[in-house]
Order: C-alpha cells, then sequence, then structure tokens
C-alpha cells in the first residue's frame, strides 16, 4: 500500500467515526427530549383534570352561594311579614295551698292565652308593592322595628353572606394549594 493510499483509509475511518459519533450524539439527545416532552404531556393532562375539578367545585360553591342568598332574601321576606303579637307569652303560676291535714301538697295553675287561628300561608316571592307596604307597616306601629333597625338586619345579613363567600373562596384556596 502506498501512503496515498494509507491516508484516504485513515480519512475514511475517521469520517466514519465522526458520523457515527454524531449520530450516536443525536440520537441520544433526541431520545431525552421525547422523554421530556411526554412527561410535560402527562403533567398538562394531569393540570388539565386539576382545572376541571376546579370549574366544577366553583360551580357547586356558586350555586351553593346563590342557594344561600336565595335563602337569606326568603328568611328577610317572613321576617319582614311576621304578625306583630304584643300578647305576653303563657307563664305558669304557681300556687301553694295549705290542706287542714299535715301533709303539704303544691298545686301548679296553669294559664294558656287565649288561642287564635293563625294560617301560615305559603310564601310567595315579594312583589315591590308587598315591600312597600310591609315597610309601611313597619313605620306606623310603635311596636315594630324602625327602619334604622331593618336596614341594621339588611347589613347584618349582608355581612354573614360575605363573610360565607369569603370562607368559602379560603377554603377553596386552601384546597386548590392542598392539590398542587
Amino acid at each position: 500500500m502506498s501512503l496515498t493510499e494509507k491516508q484516504q483509509l485513515i480519512h475514511i475511518a475517521s469520517e466514519i467515526l465522526l458520523i457515527g459519533s454524531l449520530s450516536f450524539y443525536f440520537n441520544k439527545k433526541h431520545k431525552l427530549l421525547e422523554n421530556e416532552v411526554e412527561e410535560l404531556s402527562n403533567k398538562t393532562q394531569e393540570l388539565d383534570t386539576i382545572i376541571n375539578n376546579q370549574n366544577d367545585l366553583i360551580q357547586t360553591l356558586q350555586m351553593t352561594v346563590s342557594q344561600l342568598d336565595t335563602h337569606i332574601q326568603n328568611l328577610t321576606y317572613q321576617i319582614q311579614n311576621l304578625p306583630i303579637n304584643n300578647s305576653p307569652s303563657p307563664s305558669p303560676s304557681i300556687s301553694f295551698t295549705t290542706p287542714k291535714t299535715k301533709t303539704k301538697k303544691p298545686s301548679v295553675n296553669f294559664e294558656l292565652p287565649k288561642t287564635t287561628n293563625i294560617s301560615t300561608p305559603t310564601p310567595e316571592p315579594p312583589t315591590q308593592k308587598d315591600i312597600e307596604d310591609s315597610t309601611q307597616k313597619t313605620s306606623t306601629s310603635e311596636d315594630s322595628l324602625s327602619e334604622n333597625d331593618t336596614e341594621d338586619l339588611d347589613k347584618e345579613l349582608q355581612q354573614e353572606l360575605n363573610e360565607l363567600k369569603n370562607d368559602m373562596n379560603n377554603n377553596e384556596i386552601l384546597h386548590l394549594k392542598k392539590n398542587l
């Protein structure tokens, strides 16, 4: 073999070695990137599942808050339409009688107030006229709540509703933090 043939063989062998090592390097990189893409795909699927569960939870909480709000409005309406009863509550009167014999027995007399037939109407959603009428009734009656008291009650109910909403939001945030 001549020197030029040896140089050509060495050149060809080095090119084959270079091409082989480059293909090995890129093949290894390709597999690493495929694994990383697969892991990221799995993580996005998990996050999508968590987001869907959280959306369901949010909808459930919104429905619950809406139901509570409706319930508060119904209770407010019922409170405003309660009949004002000035009669005293039934209180038992206890009297002791002393018979002429040596044994003492207490006797208890209960005085029951006169009963009145009060039919409880099924609550209907209040109309604007009903609200105005009940407001006029309460402002003209001496024993009824004043407008300030009614406003205070409304404010308290609104405050409680806001506190419930905040508590639900805080619980939801804690739940979300636990899930993450």
